[in-house]
């Protein structure tokens, strides 16, 4: 597990995760020593990199997930044991965190495919992931007391149902981590409560605000000097063109999200059902855009939800 100084009083803390991408949590020293999407697969790479920045899991006294995803919040129920800290997440995750059953219902029809479902059970398993009684909840807006900072809760949905960024007040630069609302290419929003109307307003509520650095939940450090309105520009863009090319396919008839799934309009296809289960809820999530758009209606046809 790497760790680097971002600034005196934050670290990053880093490593490869089994997404076969890096994962970042970030430690807040204040008078409440604070850890931000507290996940990692092994306790003991965990436990020696706080020795870097002279800290024990004992001194953690608040622990904050920007949302449920495990990669965002394995380790926070055996971390809450271990220090006796507060738990916190959005309003709207607190259920999926406390129960196995409720993060199930966040896989949609794929919940009843028993091979999609033991591999996604597999896949939390990997994680060691525990559930458990939340402290408390935040919601947009709140203000988080840490000592000489505070933290302000900004609700950004989309990626999932109670996606949270937060903006480090107290500090002569406006610092946001971000989670998964980095302003990068990685779009994927493939579990059934995902949206990407609210994860596209999410994206523009974030490029409206002229951020100095922005911590991302898996890349790296933003700053403004890499123009990161642009970025976040660029991400919108993608969206909008994927967008064009859904309802081009429903222009050609293709009118049930099975069909439009083949075509794989969202995602480079590896052929695993991981695809197939992300690409179905992407493709319906842009159909009902476009929906709401007034673009194409949705019927019911002998039982089957068409477009057109």
């Amino acid at each position: 597990m790497n760790v680097k100084q971002i600034t005196n009083s934050i670290w990053n803390l880093s490593g490869k995760a089994r997404l076969g991408m890096s994962h970042n949590m970030y430690v807040i020293k204040d008078e409440k020593i604070t850890l931000i999407d507290p996940a990692f697969l092994s306790i003991s790479k965990f436990k020696k990199a706080l020795t870097q920045i002279n800290l024990t899991i004992e001194d953690f006294d608040l622990l904050l997930s920007t949302h449920w995803h495990v990669d965002h919040s394995s380790k926070a129920c055996l971390l809450k044991k271990m220090s006796n800290a507060t738990y916190m997440i959005h309003e709207k995750e607190k259920l999926i965190i406390e129960s196995f059953s409720n993060m199930a219902k966040e896989l949609g029809k794929f919940k009843d495919d028993e091979e999609f479902f033991n591999i996604w059970k597999g896949f939390i398993k990997l994680w060691n992931y525990e559930h458990c009684k939340v402290t408390s909840t935040f919601k947009d807006g709140d203000i988080i007391n840490l000592g000489r900072s505070k933290l302000k809760v900004l609700y950004t949905p989309g990626h999932t149902d109670g996606h949270c960024c937060f903006e480090l007040l107290g500090e002569k630069q406006r610092i946001l981590f971000a989670g998964d609302m980095s302003p990068k290419e990685y779009l994927w929003n493939g579990y059934a409560t995902s949206s990407f109307t609210d994860y596209l307003n999410s994206l523009e509520r974030l490029q409206q605000e002229d951020w100095d650095i922005i911590l991302s939940g898996h890349f790296q450090l933003y700053k403004q000097e890499v123009d990161i309105k642009t970025m976040y520009q660029k991400v919108i863009s993608i969206l909008n063109e994927r967008d064009e090319k859904i309802l081009k396919l429903v222009k050609e008839g293709h009118s049930t999200v099975e069909e439009i799934v083949q075509f794989f309009p969202t995602i480079r296809p590896n052929g695993d059902k991981w695809d197939q289960f992300s690409e179905y809820h992407h493709v319906l999530k842009h159909l009902q855009r476009l929906e709401s758009l007034g673009k194409i209606k949705q019927k019911e046809i002998e039982g089957k939800v068409t477009w057109k």
